[in-house]
């Protein structure tokens, strides 16, 4: 299916005139990547679930966790936080593994805070776009399940979330 732009009313809160795009399942990873190359300051990143076979060195989860490495080379400063899974041995050990993953390659990586759920799915990129959804970061999610997700450039938008990021940040564990 074929992202489709969605026109918000002149009248819409925070004086938001520029389009959204809705991302249906296999768009989303595409707009991800693209938007994390042309990151230049910030990556802020909260995954509910990530790939329990993060360990192979493809696939799409694979790819979206190099391609922050690399931004992180390119000096954007890049954070994410997972869910650490407690219930689910697999899940918090693939969060672990991505976490170290992503501080080997120089980003800096938490896992949730204890005691919290963190089901949030979104990324912020230069606190001016917005993707945000239903999309995990695993292989199923990035190529087989039905998800949709939402891309929006609302400074607004991004700078709220980027301090919710941040008082998550906060309460978050290094691994």
């Amino acid at each position: 299916m074929k992202h489709s732009t969605l026109h918000r009313p002149s009248g819409s809160p925070h004086g938001a005139t520029d389009p959204a795009t809705l991302l249906v399942s296999r768009d989303y990873l595409p707009a991800l990547l693209a938007r994390i190359a042309a990151a230049q300051r910030s990556i802020v990143l909260v995954s509910y679930v990530v790939s329990p076979v993060i360990k192979k060195t493809s696939g799409p989860a694979w790819t979206v966790l190099q391609a922050l490495g690399q931004a992180s080379c390119r000096r954007v400063g890049v954070r994410v936080i997972l869910e650490r899974s407690p219930r689910e041995r697999a899940g918090s050990r693939a969060a672990r593994t991505a976490c170290r993953m992503l501080i080997d390659m120089g980003a800096r990586a938490r896992l949730g805070p204890p005691g919290l759920t963190v089901h949030s799915k979104y990324a912020v990129l230069d606190t001016l776009h917005v993707l945000l959804g239903s999309h995990n970061l695993t292989n199923r999610s990035l190529t087989r399940n039905y998800e949709v997700s939402v891309m929006l450039a609302e400074r607004q938008i991004a700078l709220e979330l980027s301090i919710g990021f941040q008082r998550l940040w906060d309460r978050s564990e290094d691994i």
